[in-house]
């Protein structure tokens, strides 16, 4: 064995080490044991939580998720408000920009040569104008859909944004019926659609006047939009052509001041035959192009409740192979009916089918305001 104290060899049975005389019979050391440190004493004034946080606590774990719902919350009502744009500073912005489109888009549709009927180069100039016609379209229609998308912030705000885009889709149907003024006069020689290009002006006359109306409306009491008026120079167009056709075209075409028609006598020879010719002209175009070829011809009335009709008119399983005149006669001062037969192929059955065609006094030429069918169904 060995000395514990110096590591010396020692006989077995030896009492002390002969090297540096330790006790071979004490009994081994151990090592003192690990004592550990104090824990630290909480400050003066506060109480220890015992190694516990408060946000690790049932209490403290619940207000730290209400926390981050209010933030989360506010941050995403706050991206929704600016999304939307609900804010009245934000909206009052979007609208006068808006209104400077409008403005711009007038402005080039005046710039727009007004077309000379006597010219020797009326074919090119037609095809010049509508092209920019088309181009000007584009931007009005594009105007009308934001316009449409405008979050008023009340309802004051929503009245008048409602009159803006009011506004803004009778002017783009004017340019619409500008542009078929021109392809009508570009398609026939203007004897020939006398009581085509009446209907088309009066049309363009009624859909400036509401323009106008609802423009005036937006202006009026409108502290957003200052200093600015609504007076299209291309609104001059109807009553311009109307006074370059006299003496150029058999036959006159009237045009209204105001847009609206005068009361004139009814029931003679020439108010019967001019409804007649007007009925005809109305018939071929349809069973050339059906409903679509004949808006030109009708009233306003009827031209919406085609437009906004949930099922298209001319969606139905038979093609119209003829139509006739069988009858005539005045309903009242204004309003003309006729009988007609039409001649309806289903997929090779032939049936007839009969309705009145009603067409009322617009001016001094008519329009088609109703279409009853034999069992009493009305267009209207």
């Amino acid at each position: 064995m060995f000395c514990k104290k110096c590591g010396s060899p020692v006989p077995e049975g030896t009492g002390f080490c002969s090297n540096c005389g330790a006790s071979m019979n004490e009994p081994p050391q151990t090592a003192p044991p690990y004592i550990p440190p104090p824990a630290p004493q909480p400050a003066p004034g506060r109480k220890s939580t015992g190694g516990s946080s408060f946000f690790t606590s049932p209490a403290g774990i619940v207000l730290t998720v209400l926390i981050g719902i209010l933030v989360l919350g506010g941050t995403v009502t706050g991206i929704i408000f600016a999304v939307k744009g609900c804010s009245s500073s934000s909206y009052e912005e979007e609208l006068s920009r808006a209104w400077d489109e409008y403005e711009s888009v007038i402005d080039e549709a005046d710039e727009i040569e007004t077309i000379d009927l006597t010219s020797a180069r009326l074919e090119s100039d037609l095809k010049k104008s509508r092209s920019e016609l088309k181009k000007t379209q584009k931007k009005a229609e594009a105007l009308e859909d934001l316009v449409k998308k405008l979050k008023a912030p009340d309802d004051k705000w929503r009245k008048k944004n409602d009159q803006f885009a009011g506004s803004v889709k009778y002017y783009n149907r004017y340019l619409a019926k500008l542009n078929e003024l021109y392809a009508t006069m570009a398609a026939a020689t203007l004897d020939t659609q006398v009581a085509k290009l009446e209907n088309i002006l009066n049309d363009m006359l009624e859909a400036a006047a509401k323009a106008r109306e609802l423009a005036d409306d937006f202006l009026d009491d409108n502290n957003v939009v200052t200093g600015a008026d609504f007076d299209p120079m291309i609104f001059d167009v109807p009553a311009d052509i109307a006074d370059q056709a006299e003496g150029i075209i058999t036959g006159d075409i009237t045009v209204p001041d105001d847009g609206t028609s005068d009361e004139a006598d009814t029931g003679t020879t020439t108010d019967t035959e001019s409804a007649r010719i007007v009925m005809d002209e109305v018939l071929a175009l349809y069973l050339q192009g059906g409903w679509d070829a004949i808006t030109g011809y009708m009233t306003p009335e009827l031209y919406q409740a085609y437009i906004s009709a949930p099922v298209p008119w001319g969606q139905v399983s038979y093609v119209v192979s003829s139509a006739n005149v069988t009858s005539q006669s005045t309903v009242d001062g204004n309003t003309i009916a006729f009988g007609v037969v039409e001649e309806q192929d289903d997929f090779g059955e032939i049936y007839s089918a009969t309705y009145e065609w009603q067409l009322v006094r617009s001016g001094n030429t008519w329009r088609v305001h109703n279409v009853i069918d034999e069992y009493g169904g009305s267009l209207l």
